[in-house]
């Protein structure tokens, strides 16, 4: 993920013919806009939030992107890369939450199920509980939290204080 990948799709999905075209849209210089793409460099966060919604994205994976980037110390780029962690495992609950809730076949449904109930977690320690009728419990994930589970059973986390 770069500047140049987020103008691209913004173009793309608005058709802006090109980069001086969207410079103007976004109120921007030419040249500001030719420094994001050629050097790399990361605009405002709100010209990122509006580049994000005029491309039809989430700002919130390319503003932790922005942010590791401009990071001066590794400490702080540590941070912000765990950060982006945890917005992927937000959108992989999501992405199970919508396929659980969609009108796919049964069929889909219970390869993914068996898929899961015998995984019962990834490598990243998130856990995915189901209620009796398939549905994904959102509020069941705890994102962020120590990892307490076992494969016998589940000891809810503390949070963090």
């Amino acid at each position: 993920m770069d500047i140049a990948t987020l103008l691209d799709k913004a173009r793309q999905t608005c058709s802006i013919p090109s980069d001086n075209a969207l410079a103007q849209r976004l109120g921007k210089t030419r040249q500001a806009v030719s420094n994001y793409r050629a050097r790399g460099l990361w605009p405002e966060n709100d010209t990122i939030a509006q580049l994000a919604r005029m491309a039809g994205e989430d700002a919130g994976p390319w503003l932790v992107e922005a942010e590791m980037t401009r990071a001066r110390s590794e400490s702080e780029r540590r941070a912000w890369k765990k950060i982006a962690e945890r917005l992927s495992h937000a959108a992989a609950i999501a992405l199970v939450a919508l396929l659980f809730n969609s009108p796919a076949q049964s069929n889909d449904r219970s390869i993914v199920s068996q898929q899961l109930s015998e995984t019962r977690q990834n490598d990243a320690g998130l856990y995915i509980m189901r209620n009796q009728t398939g549905a994904v419990a959102g509020s069941t994930c705890w994102i962020g939290c120590q990892r307490t589970a076992t494969r016998q059973g589940m000891a809810w986390p503390r949070r963090f204080s």
